[in-house]
């Protein structure tokens, strides 16, 4: 048994997380998506869920990067970010050159000193005004427009520059050596 201390713990006072898991809108599932087609997803079972919207919550998976993504044209995120030189975003959330993918919690979202529940409110905001034009229906799909992501990348690691989060250290903690 796992100590509460060592764990996340959800406080549902008004159960109203709880009773969003349980909507007739909602599939939750962790069997493994092995297709995305437009309007559905297919899982290693071979089930077909009708989709508006695909939340891959990974906790705390931290491999949520090695999952194949493709954009426009086929090209999948790993060839994106190697031909961008990193992991580039347009502030933490988007690529261009794959519309209507989003993340949450994405490269260089930075949560050193600030609470990781403010930059998801922070994100989802974000997300939630770039498809705006979607729900609307005065579009079909959005994406960041072409480079913005990696002089956003860019601007960030100069500006990482001048800090001490400058990648030469492999721990928060240092030695008194």
């Amino acid at each position: 048994m796992t100590e509460p201390i060592c764990q996340r713990r959800v406080f549902d006072r008004d159960r109203a997380y709880a009773a969003s898991l349980h909507r007739d809108n909602l599939n939750l599932t962790d069997d493994p998506i092995v297709q995305i087609k437009p309007t559905a997803i297919v899982t290693d079972s071979k089930k077909e869920i009708q989709t508006d919207v695909i939340i891959l919550a990974t906790g705390f998976t931290l491999t949520q990067y090695d999952v194949e993504i493709k954009g426009r044209h086929g090209k999948t995120r790993e060839q994106y970010w190697k031909e961008a030189e990193g992991k580039a975003t347009f502030k933490t959330v988007a690529m261009s050159g794959f519309p209507n993918f989003f993340y949450v919690l994405g490269p260089n979202s930075g949560r050193v000193y600030t609470s990781t529940l403010v930059i998801i409110e922070s994100q989802v905001d974000l997300v939630i005004n770039a498809i705006r034009p979607i729900i609307l229906r005065h579009a079909s799909s959005v994406e960041v427009r072409t480079n913005r992501d990696k002089k956003y990348h860019d601007g960030l690691n100069h500006a990482l520059d001048n800090t001490i989060y400058d990648g030469s250290c492999s721990s928060s903690k240092k030695s008194a050596n």
